[in-house]
């Protein structure tokens, strides 16, 4: 398939919530990559990403998060999202 798919939809509200941070998208390529945003008031912004057995956790600030993912751009753009305001 060689693209990026959005599953966050696939989660519950509870299950996107998760100490303290709220999962905001999570996105999956081509079945194998998954990379999870994780934004949060109190806290850096998690950025989770994993591949087969390897796996780890990005600490960031809002702005730099967008870097990560490609479609994070149009996400932050969009009147859509739930995020807390700087």
């Amino acid at each position: 398939m060689n693209q990026w798919v959005d599953v966050t939809s696939t989660f519950s509200e509870s299950q996107r919530h998760y100490k303290n941070t709220y999962l905001e998208i999570c996105e999956v390529f081509d079945e194998v990559v998954e990379i999870s945003l994780f934004s949060s008031e109190v806290g850096p912004y998690e950025i989770y990403f994993s591949f087969g057995i390897m796996y780890g956790i990005v600490y960031t600030d809002k702005e730099n998060s967008i870097n990560f993912i490609p479609s994070f751009p149009v996400f932050f753009n969009s009147k859509t999202h739930n995020l807390p305001q700087a």
